[in-house]
Formats: structure tokens, sequence, C-alpha cells
């Protein structure tokens, strides 16, 4: 028998600094995680309600909306897969490039699809024909941002237009956002909105759908039944009535975001690209962005998101989300040592 070193600890992996998803990097769970393991054994022994109604008029009262206008999904994702379905075959117009997964639901429920350049201009977006279009600002590929005026100018301008707007990043910018009591006046906006990326949680996997009561009714018709988890739910609740616990640092992350491009622009062999959120991306002229990530993961355990394979980008792309200043600087001597060697 191999007796086992009394001093001897299981390796662990570390896991790694992560710049590759488009989330806030540092919430603080700690109240929010005692409360769950409170009320633990009673998530676990209880369905979540049928048409979560407690969750859906916190949200709306937030909002000063009807519970109907409300319709909660298992994650960002999974609302834009219900909207798909809910009008599979439709017409629609995707800025690109942006979140893929517009794209890939859209496909999966027999839409036809059009592409406008993400670089266009708002008012010189052409939208004739088409039934719906789907858009994001700031946009979760470029950190476009277009203003809630420009935004509002073009729903006007298309009344028969239906607006699928990804609101996961409006709390990513200071400045003034569509929000979602936009619905009341125009009922043609459809919201996706999320708890994974101002608060932090992507494994939580809840969000929820804003629209016109009629919208609502048509999406209804589609969701799975008891498809959002007690916890999830429970996770969610407390947000909503403990937001101070959750107030995003925007101002600083933005400095943090403007400090990393300035320095990685003094990096000779990328480009960095101009952004309006603390996420942007980066062009790679000395080798190629698989390269690049291989050697920052290996190497120095660092994740950056790979943007090549999005449909729009041009070149060899990734996509940094900026972090804390200690962590930025961790990066930017990555990347610096990295085109240095080429």
């Amino acid at each position: 028998m191999i007796k086992k070193n009394p001093t001897q600890t299981t390796n662990t992996v570390c896991p790694p600094l992560q710049f590759d998803t488009a989330s806030w990097f540092a919430p603080e769970l700690t109240k929010l995680a005692e409360h769950l393991n409170d009320r633990m054994v009673e998530m676990m022994r209880y369905y979540p309600e049928p048409d979560y109604k407690t969750l859906r008029t916190m949200i709306a009262k937030r909002n000063g909306l009807h519970a109907d206008n409300i319709v909660i999904t298992p994650g960002r994702t999974a609302g834009f897969y219900t909207i798909a379905e809910a009008f599979a075959g439709r017409r629609g117009a995707i800025l690109v490039p942006s979140y893929q997964h517009y794209e890939l639901a859209a496909k999966r429920y027999g839409w036809q699809l059009t592409y406008i350049p993400e670089d266009v201009e708002t008012q010189e977006i052409q939208l004739e024909g088409e039934e719906f279009c789907w858009i994001c600002s700031p946009n979760s590929s470029t950190g476009r941002f277009r203003s809630r005026a420009e935004l509002l100018e073009l729903i006007k301008a298309h009344p028969q237009v239906s607006f699928i707007v990804d609101q996961s990043y409006a709390t990513f910018t200071t400045q003034p956002t569509l929000t979602l009591s936009d619905v009341k006046s125009h009922p043609n906006i459809i919201f996706v909105s999320s708890f994974t990326q101002t608060y932090g949680l992507p494994g939580l996997r809840i969000g929820y759908v804003t629209a016109d009561k009629k919208v609502v009714k048509e999406i209804q018709k589609v969701i799975d039944p008891w498809s959002v988890s007690t916890m999830a739910v429970e996770v969610a609740k407390y947000i909503l009535i403990h937001p101070a616990q959750f107030t995003l640092p925007i101002r600083k992350w933005q400095r943090n975001a403007l400090e990393l491009e300035t320095k990685l622009r003094q990096i000779d062999g990328i480009e960095v690209m101009p952004s309006d959120a603390p996420f942007f991306l980066v062009q790679i002229h000395c080798a190629t962005a698989a390269e690049l990530i291989k050697y920052l993961l290996e190497e120095h355990n660092i994740a950056v998101y790979d943007a090549t394979t999005q449909r729009g980008v041009k070149g060899e792309m990734i996509r940094i989300t900026a972090r804390d200043a200690a962590d930025n600087a961790k990066l930017q001597e990555a990347i610096a040592t990295f085109c240095e060697g080429r």
C-alpha cells in the first residue's frame, strides 16, 4: 500500500484571469450567499411559481409597467431563442458584428435575415421590407453606444418594424439609454434583459423579456414551464430588493478601461478599436488571434475572447473586457511580451 504524504495536497488548476466575458468582474456576493444558504432546503424542495408572477410584478413595478409586460426566461440567450420561435419565419435585420446568437436563434426558426454593417450611422439604417431589427447598445462586440435620442428616432421612423433591443449592457454607460418603460409609448420595442452582465452572475441563467402585452402573449405560447429554477428566481428577487448591494461602479470601470486602451495602443503589432464600453476589440497585426489567445492562456493563464469568427469582423480580432488596474497591467505586459517576440 502506498502511504499518502500528509503534507501532499491535491493539485488544483487556478481559473484563468477572465478578460473574455463582457460582464462585471467583481460582484460582492457574500450577503447573497448567506441568504441563499439560509433558504437552501426550501428552494430545493419546492417548485417555482409556474408563471413567476411575484418576480414579474417586482420587475414591472420597478419600471412603471404591468406584470403582463414581462416574460421570465432562463437567461438572456434563451430570450432571443424564445422570441425567434414565437415569430418563426419572419424577416429581420441584424447589425453585425454583434452577439452571434441573434443570428443562430433566427436561423433555427426559419427567419430570412439581412445583415447591416454595425458602423452605419443610426439615421442611415435601411429597414424597408423588414419585420424585425435586432440591435444592441452598447454593442456586445464593438462597444458602440447609440444614444437614446437616435434610437427613438429610428424606432419612430419604422413603426412597421419590431425592434428586438438587447438591454444587457445598458448599465455599462453613463449616457441616457432606452428604458423598459418605453414599451408603453413604443409597442414595437421588445427588450431582452439579463441579470448576468450588470451583476456578474453568468452561472445564474435568468433573464426577462419586456414588451407590449400582445407580444408577450405570443412569446408565452412557446415558453417551457418551470424553465427557471427556484434558486435563480430567489437571487433575482434578492437583487431587486437590495439594489444598493449591487451598485455597478461604472465610472471607475470606464477609467480602468480607458487606461488599458491607452497602454495597449503603445504596443506595436496591435490596434485598439474605439469603444464606448468597458470592453473593446483589438486587431492583431503581428500574428493570428488564435496564436495570441493560446499564448496568453498557456503562458499567463489569461483568457480573452476570440472575435475573429463573428460575422462582420474583419481581420484577426480579440475582444477584451477591462478589469481592475492590477489585472489590466498583467494583460498589457503579457501582450507586449508576445508582440515583442514576433
